[in-house]
């Protein structure tokens, strides 16, 4: 489980938006930056905000809203958040190469072992039974553990179907890997007292 998971709370969507891919990017980064002081509901709006902006900045205009974003959109989407003047203060974050073409339970366990072991968490994009945006943050033998912005907690691994798309069953189409830069490890940053300190995530 990482770590950011016990200290803090996703951000919850509306009932009348389809912005589950923006939520995931924010909560995604709720989670890297717990460990360090969190980010506060400010910092998260003002997110938003710059998120929203840069997902409607297309012809479809207000679609996303409504409809929903692909993966596409969401990595530009997730890019232009990582440029926010609200994070200038923070470690850099890095999406990582998207995992597709997962067929077993032990490809989604070797993936998250990676994760743990650079601090990542996982943008998972879910499709079949519910078509979905969210942030893997854990797993088990038997679970699927999520932050996620519709206050889904966890799916369980028995309904998940990894290579086929029969009725019923929940697709993970893919996960991205969304973590902190390697750069910004043990870097120094100054923090708004004027005074040296070291960032890790």
């Amino acid at each position: 489980m990482h770590p950011g998971a016990a200290m803090t709370e996703p951000w919850q969507q509306g009932n009348l938006d389809a912005l589950c891919g923006l939520y995931a990017i924010i909560n995604a980064l709720r989670l890297l930056h717990a460990p360090t002081g969190g980010l506060s509901r400010q910092v998260c709006k003002t997110l938003y905000r710059d998120g929203l902006e840069a997902a409607c900045r297309t012809r479809d205009g207000l679609a996303p809203i409504f409809d929903g974003m692909t993966q596409a959109r969401q990595m530009k989407v997730a890019k232009a958040i990582f440029k926010s003047r609200a994070l200038r203060d923070r470690a850099p974050s890095v999406l990582r190469k998207p995992q597709t073409g997962i067929v077993c339970n032990a490809d989604l366990d070797r993936i998250w072992q990676d994760c743990l072991g650079r601090g990542d968490v996982l943008l998972a994009d879910f499709d079949g039974r519910i078509s979905h945006h969210t942030v893997i943050c854990g797993l088990s033998d038997a679970r699927i553990f999520l932050f996620d912005s519709d206050n889904m907690r966890f799916v369980f691994r028995r309904t998940l179907q990894l290579s086929a798309t029969p009725d019923g069953k929940l697709i993970l189409n893919s996960v991205v890997p969304i973590g902190p830069c390697s750069r910004s490890l043990g870097r120094k940053a100054h923090t708004r007292n004027g005074r040296s300190a070291r960032q890790t995530l």
